[in-house]
């Protein structure tokens, strides 16, 4: 996971999405996301500061797939959606 937050095993778009593969890059940066924010949840106790940051990350990339990059990749969520 960490080699995900740090750019070291995988690539980061202009506007910030994690991209590891040309197939379905979506699927990787949201799965990452979740196992982010599952991981922060049971480190929040013991490393508040590291929880925070691994939150962070995740949202980033979630709020790119909502539409921060300019379009969401969600039908129907958002202004700029797949049609």
């Amino acid at each position: 996971l960490n080699g995900w937050k740090d750019g070291s095993h995988v690539t980061y778009t202009n506007k910030g999405l994690a991209w590891k593969s040309p197939w379905g890059s979506l699927r990787y940066a949201a799965n990452a996301a979740l196992i982010a924010l599952v991981y922060a949840k049971k480190i929040d106790d013991s490393d508040p500061s590291s929880a925070s940051t691994y939150r962070t990350w995740a949202k980033g990339q979630i709020d790119y797939m909502l539409g921060d990059g300019g379009r969401s990749y969600v039908i129907g969520f958002g202004s700029n959606f797949p049609r």
